[in-house]
């Protein structure tokens, strides 16, 4: 069956390079948009999932380097959970936001509102460590892709 309606905003996220029966991820990618009739996708990484490890943001980098029709939303990485500040050079909020704006991703996902990430990470959104960030965002009018009013489960 295929889904008959446009849809005005959703979002996947990448875990694995290659799925179980070793197909890689941009086949995966490239077979479920033939499948159900995708235009264009929106790839959001969230590194804190995958352990803070930058991969994450690269597979969301390398699909949108394949497929034009993709968007690509990059996530900050922490070096360590919970986040210790400060942070090694580099690695603040604002850098890390300037590079990934810089190789061509489209926005940033901002999961670490949500429940289980903001437990985890122990660095409330608040923090002055994302304060240049927020106010460069703002500036150049950047996508933001946020998690809020999850609930704990």
């Amino acid at each position: 069956m295929k889904f008959d309606r446009k849809v005005i905003d959703g979002h996947m996220h990448l875990y694995n390079w290659f799925s179980l029966d070793g197909k890689d991820f941009m086949s995966e990618i490239d077979t479920f948009k033939e499948r159900f009739g995708i235009k264009a996708i929106n790839l959001c990484s969230i590194p804190v999932y995958a352990h803070c490890d930058v991969s994450n943001n690269i597979m969301c980098a390398i699909y949108k380097l394949h497929d034009k029709t993709a968007y690509a939303h990059g996530g900050f990485v922490y070096p360590t959970l919970p986040a210790k500040l400060p942070m090694p050079d580099g690695m603040d909020a604002l850098t890390q936001y300037k590079e990934l704006m810089e190789i061509g991703f489209d926005g940033m996902k901002f999961i670490e509102s949500k429940p289980q990430e903001y437990k985890s990470l122990a660095l409330p959104f608040n923090d002055d460590f994302y304060a240049e960030f927020f106010e460069q965002a703002e500036k150049d009018e950047t996508c933001i892709v946020w998690h809020v009013a999850d609930p704990d489960t």
